[in-house]
């Protein structure tokens, strides 16, 4: 598989850019808060919307809201009390943890592809040393604490 260029936008950030143009529309429309102005603000949205995909690369975001990366970083960090980069990750990691705990027969590379993982061992890698477990280990372990909530549940209900 060819490298990405690094100038060519992944889908995810066309996605994001189509985004963030209209809801600076709507803000200057009037149709949604004027709180989003503020870059930080909408970034900490797209992420969240995109939960942290890790196809989506900041810095191919920030002129599209007419500032610096360096600017939105600092910006960010003093709104959100956090770096964008660890809210992305911890987003994404989120994310993959609501995926495999609603869902636990799903394959990992349906999570992998939904999270921006071309590869689901990168995926697995990234799980892996950010929750310091494997997605698999991580699904059983809340497997089996459900069903010994359920079974405690059962047993003072009954």
């Amino acid at each position: 598989m060819p490298a990405r260029d690094q100038h060519q936008l992944t889908g995810a950030e066309q996605q994001a850019l189509v985004l963030i143009r209209e809801m600076r529309r709507q803000i200057v429309a009037g149709d949604i808060s004027a709180e989003l102005k503020k870059p930080a603000r909408l970034v900490h949205y797209v992420i969240t919307l995109y939960h942290g995909h890790a196809q989506l690369r900041m810095s191919r975001i920030a002129p599209e809201l007419g500032v610096t990366m360096r600017t939105l970083q600092r910006s960010f960090r003093k709104i959100f009390r956090t770096s964008m980069k660890d809210y992305q990750i911890e987003t994404r990691l989120n994310f993959a943890r609501y995926l495999l705990s609603s869902n636990p027969d799903l394959k990992m590379s349906v999570i992998a592809k939904h999270l921006g993982y071309d590869d689901p061992n990168v995926f697995e890698r990234f799980f892996r040393d950010h929750a310091d477990n494997s997605p698999h280990a991580w699904s059983e372990a809340q497997q089996g604490r459900r069903l010994r909530e359920d079974s405690g549940n059962r047993s003072s209900n009954g």
